[in-house]
């Protein structure tokens, strides 16, 4: 509420005091809709200590024509999972990266973590199915392309992922969409149920990184040049109706 303005001694009216200045790096959670991760460490000669961080870089690839081509690195939300028979079954991959290195002191321990995405959008009748983080093995960039149209992204520039690049035009991942081995590690670093539930209510889900997640977490903070993040996608690729879009960055940032 307005401070109203106070009078002085000599009648005069005296301005209202200033309000203090936002901090820009306060993280501020708009409605509850999350894209964040959330991380307990102990920081060398201190004691342990939390933060949430948003991604560095988010965005999607997407398996249908012409998207197939796409980038959606500055899209509000993004798909991941397999769509419905209408929309060609088409598989959708999302990425994200968190810089590490700049919020958390060199020397560190990082002890736990977890990774949490707010639902935007599912299809009629979703099917229930499990996300997983992996671990990317390969440099990639978000890019910059955004259309508020279903289902987003527009022509990918030179070095934007899409489905088929992992640098459009030039360099291929593994296997269209990444393969695993190659482009991203077999195992999984967290796992989640995503169910079937109402999208006006846009449901939290949050993935508690596992041991393997946490070395993998560690080893970005030690190792920031490898420090790829991660590729998030459905384990049942073969299912219908599995795709969510998922908020970005993007809606916690404009």
């Amino acid at each position: 509420m307005p401070h109203a303005p106070s009078h002085g001694e000599n009648g005069a009216v005296e301005p209202a005091p200033a309000r203090p200045p936002r901090c820009p790096t306060k993280l501020r959670i708009r409605r509850q809709l999350l894209c964040v991760l959330a991380l307990g460490f102990a920081a060398p000669f201190a004691h342990a200590d939390r933060i949430t961080l948003l991604p560095a870089a988010d965005t999607a690839i997407m398996e249908s024509s012409p998207e197939i081509s796409y980038n959606f690195g500055a899209q509000r939300h993004g798909p991941a999972g397999t769509t419905g028979a209408m929309n060609d079954s088409t598989r959708t991959r999302a990425m994200f990266r968190f810089d590490l290195a700049s919020a958390i002191p060199a020397g560190s321990t990082i002890e736990r973590a977890s990774f949490s995405l707010t639902v935007q959008r599912e299809p009629v009748a979703p099917a229930n199915s499990t996300f997983v983080l992996r671990r990317m093995l390969v440099d990639w960039i978000e890019g910059t392309k955004n259309n508020p149209e279903n289902p987003g992204g527009r022509p990918a520039s030179d070095g934007e992922p899409t489905w088929n690049h992992r640098a459009h035009p030039a360099t291929p991942w593994g296997a269209p969409g990444g393969l695993a081995g190659t482009d991203f590690v077999i195992e999984d670093s967290a796992s989640q149920l995503v169910t079937n539930e109402a999208v006006t209510s846009n449901p939290t889900y949050t993935w508690v990184l596992n041991n393997s997640g946490i070395a993998d977490l560690q080893d970005m903070l030690d190792n920031p040049a490898s420090n790829y993040g991660w590729m998030f996608m459905t384990t049942a690729e073969e299912v219908d109706k599995t795709a969510r879009r998922f908020y970005f960055k993007e809606t916690l940032t404009d």
